[in-house]
């Protein structure tokens, strides 16, 4: 059985040559390449659009939140690279990967948006049982009700779906920003 690996670059290029790879692998060249292109029109319309914002808000991911530390994402993760592309900053920079967060970390962090999978918040019961993470409460993210609960897949897959993925994502961080060009979509 043939094999092959696909390299899982976290930008716009390694996102088109993770396409072109996979159709390559299934005799689709021409489709790939169209998709592709797609992808990278949807995410370079919402980079001009999030180009133009005023602020960067800090964005901590958390992937779930159940008993214990919540897992959250640092550097070189699809969060990450998520927020980055949306016009975030990732408000936990000083780790790579998925670890557990102290209440002290998540306090320091100050995040100005919380960012988490819709079947994290469902399973905490909602904002109700987000309040109960500790800490969360005294961040900026809380206070301000800045809570963006998006499906996992989409938010994550960086996949066909991301160019759509990064606009939804970039809409929820800069409400207020001017879609005039069309940027940020439906």
């Amino acid at each position: 059985m043939p094999v092959r690996i696909v390299t899982h670059d976290l930008s716009p290029d390694g996102l088109g040559q993770k396409v072109r790879s996979v159709a390559e692998a299934l005799d689709r060249v021409e489709e790939g390449e169209r998709l592709a292109s797609r992808i990278r029109a949807e995410l370079n319309a919402t980079l001009r659009s999030v180009g133009a914002a005023r602020t960067r808000p800090k964005v901590l991911f958390f992937m779930n939140a159940g008993r214990g530390a919540p897992l959250t994402a640092g550097r070189d993760t699809t969060a990450d690279a998520m927020i980055r592309l949306a016009g975030g900053q990732n408000a936990l920079t000083d780790f790579e990967g998925y670890k557990p967060l102290s209440t002290e970390a998540l306090t320091a962090a100050a995040p100005d948006v919380l960012l988490l999978p819709d079947h994290t918040l469902t399973t905490l019961g909602g904002e109700t049982g987000l309040a109960r993470v500790p800490g969360l409460t005294l961040t900026p993210a809380w206070r301000n009700r800045r809570i963006v609960a998006m499906d996992a897949l989409l938010l994550l897959g960086f996949g066909p779906r991301t160019g759509a993925a990064v606009a939804t994502l970039a809409r929820r961080l800069h409400p207020d920003l001017e879609t005039a060009d069309g940027g940020l979509g439906q």
